[in-house]
């Protein structure tokens, strides 16, 4: 977990941090309900734009205390000490990407998928195994250069993610990609790439090095939105549906 907050302290964690944290406070900000839950990464709140009043961190034995979240306790994600159905919404903060091999992360997702209650939404960002970020750091693996991401990471494919959610009843229908900066060492370095967030956005929007993914625990029916959330007996209160297209993200608009 130190190896994380190095890397957030870094010019590209910091782009990390800008983008992760606006994208999620505005897909998160309509979402209501009774309780949140965050698992790991507290340095990355991505619920702290969402209204539901109990927000609740879920810490790994190997991450340090995080008294900005009033609600939290320790546990493997893998086994979460949760009743089923008793969270609104889920966030995972790149929770999969140090997971540390795939049945591991897919157990992680299960148990996301568990505590959610019917109709709650799922937040999930990674890094993205096709990026600029992620094959610098597989050449480093292999002997070349230095390392860009935390040694910890595994990004996981993103059409294996898309599976697991379609297996757990979470249907996607929102997605983001961002970042799309070369790695860059320095501030500087990484400020001269600006320009290909815009030409990423147009031109390879799959290959930003950032991944958002939103999801909806499907129950034979859609997403309720607006008032028809608010005129439901259920307890969850879910965002807006926006279509995707057929890899369940859409592209990033390009920002300034």
């Amino acid at each position: 977990m130190t190896e994380i907050s190095d890397f957030l302290s870094t010019p590209a964690g910091q782009i990390v941090l800008d983008w992760e944290m606006r994208e999620a406070s505005r897909l998160l900000e309509d979402v209501f309900g009774f309780s949140a839950l965050q698992l790991g990464l507290p340095q990355l709140d991505l619920l702290r734009g969402n209204r539901i009043p109990l927000h609740v961190l879920a810490l790994s034995e190997r991450e340090p205390d995080a008294p900005s979240f009033p609600a939290r306790f320790r546990a493997e994600f893998t086994s979460l000490p949760l009743a089923t159905e008793s969270q609104d919404l889920v966030v995972l903060p790149h929770t999969l990407d140090f997971a540390g091999n795939d049945e591991a992360a897919r157990q992680t997702l299960r148990e996301a998928a568990r505590v959610l209650m019917p109709e709650g939404r799922i937040l999930l960002t990674a890094f993205n195994p096709v990026g600029l970020w992620n094959i610098r750091q597989k050449l480093h693996r292999g002997g070349i250069g230095s390392a860009f991401l935390p040694e910890a990471a595994r990004p996981i494919r993103l059409a294996r993610i898309r599976d697991w959610f379609s297996l757990l009843g979470l249907e996607i229908d929102r997605g983001e990609f961002g970042a799309y900066e070369a790695p860059a060492r320095t501030l500087s370095g990484m400020r001269s790439c600006h320009w290909m967030n815009a030409a990423g956005d147009r031109w390879w929007p799959s290959l930003g090095n950032i991944a958002m993914i939103s999801a909806c625990k499907h129950i034979a029916g859609a997403c309720l939105t607006g008032l028809e959330a608010f005129s439901s007996p259920k307890r969850i209160r879910a965002g807006g549906v926006v279509p995707v297209a057929e890899t369940g993200l859409r592209r990033n608009r390009a920002r300034e």
